[in-house]
């Protein structure tokens, strides 16, 4: 039997027509296992809860935008550069058009490693995605972390 693990959530609440930053480090710990996500408080966190306020009840017009600045830790790897819109990252499981949220995904910056994920509400009902953080060796070979489902909910 399968035991349920409830994912610890670091809520980033972005205010109706308002920008938002969240800066977090993200320390790998090896492949398939959860990375260390803390936010600039130290607090460790498993994933992300987008809470967009003025949304449900105003349309997504009234979305603000959720810039999410992680920086690598600890490590040697660095942010996988991959083809298309997301660096970083591995979606899948994209629920109620979770991933249309996502409007930017890009390395920010080299030294320190930053991934920059920027975020706006495309629903007036709550959606979601599941992904994986993906980064690289100095040889180029890929490393995978388990799975930090995020969660967008507008309000």
């Amino acid at each position: 039997m399968t035991e349920a693990v409830e994912l610890v959530e670091s809520t980033v609440t972005v205010p109706a027509k308002g920008d938002i930053t969240a800066e977090f480090t993200l320390e790998p710990t090896g492949a398939d296992q959860l990375w260390i996500l803390k936010d600039s408080n130290g607090l460790e966190f498993d994933t992300f809860h987008i809470v967009f306020e003025g949304v449900s009840s105003g349309g997504t017009s009234n979305s603000g935008k959720a810039t999410l600045l992680i920086t690598l830790v600890n490590t040697d790897l660095e942010f996988a550069k991959q083809p298309g819109k997301y660096d970083g990252i591995d979606t899948y499981d994209n629920e109620n058009d979770g991933l249309g949220a996502i409007q930017k995904c890009k390395v920010k910056n080299q030294a320190p490693q930053v991934l920059e994920i920027e975020l706006k509400a495309n629903k007036q009902t709550p959606n979601s995605f599941s992904f994986k953080w993906v980064a690289q060796d100095t040889d180029g070979n890929l490393v995978v972390s388990a799975d930090p489902r995020a969660q967008l909910d507008p309000r």
